[in-house]
């Protein structure tokens, strides 16, 4: 896909090359001029743009959820208001809310290259292709955005052990239960921050395979398998 991507903006800025560039610059310092080039896109140029574009909505999603497992690895806020439990929840949260995301980009990727080739002799065999696709997004990613028997996007997610180690930094920062508090809290935070940490770096783990097969499907319905050239619909 990238390098579909790479001929097609140098195939397009050879022949645009001036006022691209001019564009680019008025863009990158707010000069005021024209940001964009105006044209009449292709058939296969506006095709092309469909299909990275959803694309890189998949993969920013899953670098997000990578992301996020770096920001569970450590809590760089010391000198802030935002305290070690409120910090683990809400990467945690936004790894599941990300996950729900990707769901919903994969399903909407699908439809999208359904309808694009309605119309073109390959169409059926195109849907042959994705339609079992669906099935399996939602029985591989609902298992991870479904916690306790709860889907996550329907209600605010809640756990008991993020709670806890809530309830504990509450009593060890305010509370007069002393030293013995704060260990217990350090060390009951530091036992759930490990567990999150697991269960994020599986999902991606898990995700990834399955993006790896996803993405073979993909490839065999947008790619010609002996040039390599972008299957355009007819």
């Amino acid at each position: 896909m990238l390098v579909t991507a790479q001929e097609n903006i140098q195939r397009v800025s050879q022949k645009y090359d001036k006022a691209m560039a001019e564009a680019f610059l008025n863009r990158l310092f707010a000069t005021g001029g024209p940001t964009s080039v105006v044209r009449n896109l292709t058939p296969g140029e506006v095709f092309f743009g469909k299909i990275f574009s959803g694309y890189h909505e998949i993969e920013s999603a899953m670098e997000t959820l990578e992301d996020i497992e770096v920001y569970l690895r450590s809590f760089p806020y010391r000198n802030s208001r935002i305290t070690k439990a409120r910090h683990l929840r809400y990467h945690v949260e936004n790894s599941l809310n990300e996950v729900y995301l990707l769901r919903e980009r994969l399903k909407s990727y699908l439809t999208t290259l359904g309808r694009s080739y309605r119309g073109d002799p390959r169409h059926d065999e195109v849907l042959q292709k994705t339609r079992p696709l669906f099935r399996t997004v939602d029985k591989v990613l609902n298992d991870i955005i479904t916690i306790r028997g709860r889907h996550v996007h329907l209600s605010r997610f809640n756990d008991i052990d993020l709670d806890r180690v809530a309830s504990m930094e509450l009593l060890a920062t305010h509370g007069s239960l002393g030293r013995e508090m704060k260990d217990v809290y350090q060390t009951t935070y530091r036992m759930v921050r490990k567990h999150w940490k697991t269960t994020v770096g599986s999902n991606i783990r898990v995700l990834r395979k399955f993006l790896d097969v996803y993405g073979d499907v993909v490839h065999e319905i947008l790619f010609h398998s002996a040039t390599g050239k972008l299957r355009l619909p007819r």
